[in-house]
């Protein structure tokens, strides 16, 4: 869809979100469900560290992409 935009892609890259991750965290403990490990995930240093991870391991859960108009 870029591409047929007239655009050239310059970059593409899968970036972890540990918002994402702390607020996922905090409802699922809030309604009483998931495991007790869960709530470390509310601790926005390790929600950090499981985002980084999230990238290295291709399972991030936005990307970002640089290109220009061609």
């Amino acid at each position: 869809m870029v591409k047929a935009s007239g655009f050239r892609i310059l970059l593409v890259e899968q970036v972890g979100r540990d918002g994402w991750i702390r607020k996922s965290a905090r409802t699922i403990c809030a309604a009483g469900a998931g495991s007790p490990w869960l709530s470390v995930l509310r601790s926005k240093p390790i929600a950090a560290m499981a985002a980084r991870w999230s990238e290295l391991t291709g399972q991030a859960d936005s990307f970002r992409m640089i290109a220009e108009k061609i």
